[in-house]
């Protein structure tokens, strides 16, 4: 029984290859909480075999191309590259990013039951990649079936993230989406990093300037990470870096109060 294990983290993807909890791993890793969002168009060919993509605008850009070679799936198109597995799993993290990454791929699968309802899901409670390899393999992992209410309430998120004001991702607070268990703490999350209206900054870097306004902050402790006093999680590091980056170079810099 060949598995295939796709994520949405490097070093998750590493881990979970490294432990040999299956044959092939494959990473889906769309930066989603920044930048502008993707086209209709691009959207529409990023699971479809590779032909003419931009570059990173393939689900199978993150993953080496020597090892997509050795597995004989190069350039697939991602129902065609599950379709040679007997078992598939999704192993998601908690993060934001990630879980924007699974309603996208729960969105997309809805045109596809036929292989979604047989996709098991691990929805982790961690960052998987962090667990380090011992911890990885000794802990269990619970697997969920695909069911059509995963399909149906990814589709639903997706659309309202999609949307072309926040209002139809803060109405999703008040939906039952208990089947993505760590998805309402990314939908607050999210809604925290929209512009305040008294400051026009978000969640994060106001966290960054209150640690500031401490006068004990390093440049290191402004990120978030390990063990960092900044717990924020919705932006990767060199993300966070711009962010910073705005609020000391912008015509008129931010201080702490």
């Amino acid at each position: 029984m060949r598995r295939l294990i796709l994520t949405t983290d490097t070093s998750s993807a590493g881990g979970i290859g490294a432990v040999g909890l299956a044959d092939f791993v494959i990473t889906l890793e769309r930066r989603l909480v920044w930048g502008p969002p993707l086209s209709q168009a691009q959207l529409d060919t990023y699971f479809t075999q590779r032909t003419v993509q931009e570059e990173g605008l393939h689900w199978q850009y993150h993953t080496p191309a020597w090892r997509l070679e050795r597995s004989g799936g190069k350039d697939l198109g991602l129902i065609e590259f599950c379709a040679r597995y007997d078992m598939v799993e999704i192993w998601i993290d908690p993060d934001p990013n990630a879980q924007l990454n699974l309603i996208w791929l729960l969105d997309f699968l809805r045109g596809h039951e036929q292989l979604a309802l047989k996709i098991n899901l691990v929805q982790a409670d961690v960052g998987i990649g962090g667990l380090g390899l011992k911890r990885l393999k000794r802990r269990k992992w619970p697997r969920i079936p695909i069911t059509n209410d995963h399909l149906e309430a990814g589709g639903v998120a997706w659309k309202a993230w999609r949307a072309s004001t926040p209002q139809a991702w803060f109405d999703l607070l008040a939906k039952d989406l208990g089947v993505l268990p760590q998805f309402r703490r990314s939908v607050l999350e999210l809604l925290e990093e929209l512009p305040g209206r008294e400051t026009g900054l978000g969640a994060t870097e106001l966290r960054m300037l209150k640690l500031l306004s401490g006068r004990k902050a390093s440049p290191r402790g402004l990120f978030p990470g390990y063990k960092l006093r900044n717990k924020r999680r919705v932006f990767g590091y060199w993300e966070v870096g711009e962010l910073l980056d705005g609020l000391a170079r912008c015509p008129a810099p931010a201080s702490p109060v």
